[in-house]
């Protein structure tokens, strides 16, 4: 696919040795190349898959670890306002919530929040990458489920 439907058998036999599909399965994917984070060269970008990796690790840990706090935080604080308040309107309705909240599939509060706060409100982009506005849907809708 990469040469085309016009492509010469040298060409294809040039390419696959470019890629490393003439070697054997097991030297193609042995453990030392990963060991050594060599996982060879983007086919789209032609550049080590690696470095693509590596950039992108920036991004994914930022969203993790919003991800992640966010639930803490409001767990704990729904968690001690709850303990407080047992056995009041609001420990119901936090109890409703959390029902609600594990009842509904992963993937409505996404599509919750884009269509409100994004083509709504215009509050949030709707897509990409780079700023703390991109980050907060994402975040928001992995910490909810």
């Amino acid at each position: 696919m990469m040469l085309g439907e016009m492509s010469t058998p040298e060409a294809y036999a040039r390419a696959r040795a470019q890629l490393g599909l003439d070697k054997p399965f097991f030297i193609q994917y042995s453990a030392g190349r990963i060991c050594r984070f060599d996982l060879g060269r983007s086919i789209i970008l032609n550049v080590e898959a690696s470095t693509v990796l590596a950039e992108r690790l920036k991004n994914t840990l930022k969203l993790t670890v919003s991800a992640l706090f966010l639930p803490y935080l409001v767990g704990i604080t729904f968690g001690v306002l709850v303990a407080v308040k047992r056995n009041t309107w609001f420990d119901y309705s936090s109890m409703g919530l959390a029902v609600v909240g594990v009842s509904v599939p992963e993937f409505w509060p996404g599509f919750l929040l884009i269509s409100l706060s994004s083509v709504r409100l215009h509050w949030f982009p709707i897509a990409g990458y780079g700023s703390f506005r991109h980050l907060v849907l994402p975040a928001l809708t992995l910490s909810s489920t």
